[in-house]
């Protein structure tokens, strides 16, 4: 019986966060494109016989219809493939993007918080320094410095992530490590390690959450953007930053060729928005109804 009641007890609050995710409509509608946009990326090979990198010269700059849904492009390859195994590279890059940021910022927020003195100090005033220039400024800057290459790209847009990983991880470290059941923790013997790992990390996964939602769908536009400039990836990838690049000269005749890969690219942005909004909202103790 005991038992029972403390797994209805510890179920409880993620069944009221699932509840009011679930009638947060914006959430559900951002939730459901996301969905039907990862299962298109995943299903790619068998939603198209084309080769998304391979054309042919006999069928440039064809208009929609047909067998080519999308059209083709001035190689003569098909729009619509290219425009799936994009969808699926942009969701991967997104995906690297965030985990390296948070890999490092949740690692340097946790230490300035807990540790505090001049660990805090010194961690921070990097922090600041970084978020001192806008986000895809530095994240261009990196590049150029890097290379040019779609995993420099990745690393960059990652590390643009780092400071605001940390500054949420610190602020959340700060206000959860003074809790009574930390206290208690580190009275009762537990090392300090033990402490953060075990009662503090766990109890801050919520903004993070929100956060890592939200933050991919800026990885994807600032990588798509960092493309689109020349210094992400390379022909003949089917990037839809570099898709859209691509079109420009072809703008006026063949209008498709940008409309299609931006669609994709302003679909992902949507979904990832929409549910991170309404995880924000779910996951907020302060909302009752």
């Amino acid at each position: 019986m005991a038992a029972t009641v403390k797994q209805t007890a510890a179920a409880s609050p993620w069944r009221t966060i699932m509840r009011r995710l679930w009638r947060h409509k914006a959430a559900m509608v951002g939730a459901v494109i996301l969905l039907l946009l990862i299962l298109a990326a995943m299903l790619a090979p068998v939603l198209t016989a084309h080769d998304p990198e391979i054309g042919d010269y006999a069928k440039t700059l064809l208009k929609p219809g047909g067998e080519h849904f999308f059209g083709t492009d001035e190689q003569g390859r098909d729009v619509f493939t290219r425009t799936l195994f994009g969808l699926r590279l942009s969701l991967v890059v997104g995906l690297i993007s965030v985990a390296i940021g948070v890999v490092f910022g949740v690692t340097l927020g946790a230490l300035a918080g807990f540790k505090g003195g001049w660990i805090d100090t010194a961690i921070m005033r990097v922090m600041d320094i970084l978020l001192a220039f806008p986000a895809f400024l530095l994240a261009l800057a990196i590049v150029i410095g890097l290379g040019q290459g779609l995993d420099k790209a990745i690393i960059a847009v990652g590390i643009v992530s780092i400071p605001t990983y940390a500054r949420i991880t610190r602020g959340a470290v700060l206000s959860v490590k003074e809790n009574d059941y930390v206290q208690a923790a580190g009275a009762l013997g537990a090392s300090q390690n033990r402490v953060l790992w075990r009662h503090v990390l766990p109890n801050i996964f919520a903004p993070l959450l929100v956060r890592a939602t939200l933050g991919t769908s800026e990885a994807v536009l600032e990588t798509a953007g960092l493309s689109f400039l020349g210094l992400g990836a390379k022909l003949p990838t089917p990037e839809l930053g570099l898709m859209i690049a691509r079109a420009r000269e072809y703008f006026h005749d063949s209008a498709y060729l940008v409309y299609y890969p931006g669609l994709a690219i302003t679909l992902m942005i949507l979904a990832l928005n929409l549910l991170g909004d309404g995880l924000r909202d779910a996951l907020d103790p302060r909302l009752k109804n």
